[in-house]
């Protein structure tokens, strides 16, 4: 299996908006407060989507793909990280039931 370039370069540029956002989100910028939890949220869920797919050409790819794979997976662990407590927090509450 082939990794794109191009898979690379969005894993790069999701990975360094994420870190902003993330940094923007936490200083209260009340003015586009909106803008900056959607552009978040789509970084995170995006990340998950291309390090689950970043996985598929290193352990199928061999010494070629390595290179592209580890920086896709490496740029796009800390927003997929986020998505996947996200995720597993929503699917381990009971029906009914608010945050504890």
């Amino acid at each position: 299996m082939r990794m794109p370039r191009w898979v690379s370069v969005v894993s790069v540029f999701d990975g360094i908006i994420f870190v902003v956002l993330y940094v923007l989100q936490s200083l209260h910028v009340h003015t586009f407060a909106l803008a900056i939890s959607v552009g978040y949220w789509l970084t995170v869920w995006l990340g998950l989507i291309l390090a689950v797919y970043g996985f598929f050409p290193l352990t199928r790819g061999g010494e070629t793909q390595l290179r592209r794979s580890v920086l896709c997976i490496v740029f796009t662990l800390l927003p997929a990280c986020v998505g996947l407590v996200t995720l597993l927090g929503h699917l381990g509450t009971p029906v009914g039931h608010g945050k504890v």
